[in-house]
């Protein structure tokens, strides 16, 4: 079900992006952002917000955008 952190986490990614496109476009613009950390618990929807949706939702504003994604597991192996 969709809670307020799902939205929470929309507004913060949402807000990066924005500012990295300003950053791309406009001389002297400098991101506010430079890192976003994310600490929420498993299968709360970060992942797929993050890895998903929110590359789509660039993709809708900026067609030639592209990304370049890693994922790491910190638990015990």
């Amino acid at each position: 079900e969709w809670n307020w952190h799902h939205e929470v986490i929309c507004n913060h990614v949402q807000w990066m992006l924005e500012d990295w496109r300003r950053a791309t476009t406009e001389r002297g613009f400098k991101q506010r952002c430079q890192n976003l950390a994310i600490n929420v618990c498993p299968a709360s929807l970060k992942s797929r917000i993050i890895m998903v949706f929110a590359p789509a939702w660039m993709w809708l504003r900026v067609p030639t955008w592209s990304v370049l994604c890693s994922s790491g597991h910190s638990g015990q192996p």
